[in-house]
């Protein structure tokens, strides 16, 4: 069992689409037209058989300075190793063949001195990287079952939530691009609170725009008195919908629960599962917490293979 490592320009993109939609750890951040926008010129690699790929994980690599590095870009929780849907079997035997799958696509990385990459919550036999010396965090993402009722979903929140969901400051309006949602990420920064750089603005501008171009994602806005006070870009695939980005007039405390509860009760209607997308950030998982979610656990797997000495000077920089 040999996988092979693969260039950008050497990848059907349309299979590999079609690969990401059936696997059960495919997520929108792993469509090539997203993997684009995010990682330009990234590359593959992946294991096949005579019915197509059967593993694969993407990679984004970097290299400066004689070292080659894949880190997980802006606006891209979960990447990590994808996998063929498995017929149900033994244990046993789902395991050993994962074990197998993963261990071949491990023995043919390219030279990677610094890989960090978050997983999918599916992906659950991270063992052959931890015998490799690969370092596993566990994070944390909060999602909603929006299979519940919308009488459910108010009734699991905190109060205070539900008290300014009930008293939103104007109305809630679907945008047609992400002009607004821009402007008040660089108001932000202005008044001194950077949300996002500059590097990642752009890149939030063009997901936005293959986003609302592909009908896989919408932006809403609070609008009151003729003002865009808040906005949030979402996206739904594979039956769940990500909370992607959003930003509010600084300052403004009372927008976004109202902006975030019209999201869900949209994404209800097509999507079984909300996900908040993190965060490990206490204040800002505090403020998830208030919708009534449920923590699912995911990995962050690292290797760092950077002689010590140029981390320090890097980090010094």
């Amino acid at each position: 069992m040999k996988a092979t490592y693969r260039q950008n320009q050497e990848i059907d993109r349309a299979e590999w689409d079609q690969f990401v939609a059936l696997s059960p750890q495919g997520t929108l951040y792993c469509l090539s037209a997203y993997l684009d926008i995010v990682a330009p010129g990234w590359s593959l690699v992946q294991l096949r058989d005579e019915k197509g790929i059967l593993a694969a994980i993407p990679l984004h690599l970097k290299k400066k300075g004689g070292y080659a590095a894949s880190v997980q870009p802006p606006f891209s929780q979960s990447w990590g190793v994808l996998l063929r849907p498995q017929a149900a079997g033994s244990p046993y035997n789902t395991y050993r063949d994962q074990n197998q799958q993963v261990k071949a696509l491990l023995d043919a990385f390219p030279k990677v001195d610094w890989f960090a990459h978050g997983f999918s919550p599916a992906f659950e036999y991270p063992q052959p990287f931890f015998w490799q010396e690969f370092t596993l965090h566990t994070r944390y993402t909060w999602v909603i079952d929006l299979e519940k009722s919308e009488t459910e979903l108010l009734g699991a929140m905190r109060k205070t939530t539900r008290n300014l969901i009930r008293n939103t400051p104007g109305k809630i309006v679907e945008a047609s691009s992400e002009k607004e949602l821009l402007r008040l990420v660089r108001e932000n920064r202005d008044s001194g609170k950077v949300l996002i750089d500059g590097t990642a603005e752009k890149m939030l501008g063009k997901i936005s725009q293959w986003l609302l171009q592909t009908g896989l994602g919408w932006i809403l806005e609070v609008e009151n008195e003729g003002k865009i006070q808040a906005a949030g870009l979402f996206a739904s695939f594979h039956g769940r919908t990500y909370y992607l980005m959003s930003a509010k007039t600084p300052g403004n405390e009372r927008a976004m629960s109202p902006l975030l509860w019209h999201a869900i009760l949209k994404a209800k209607k097509t999507s079984r599962i909300f996900d908040f997308e993190g965060s490990m950030l206490e204040g800002i998982e505090q403020f998830f917490r208030g919708f009534g979610p449920s923590p699912v656990p995911y990995l962050y797997i690292e290797k760092n293979q950077i002689p010590q000495l140029l981390r320090w000077i890097k980090n010094s920089l």
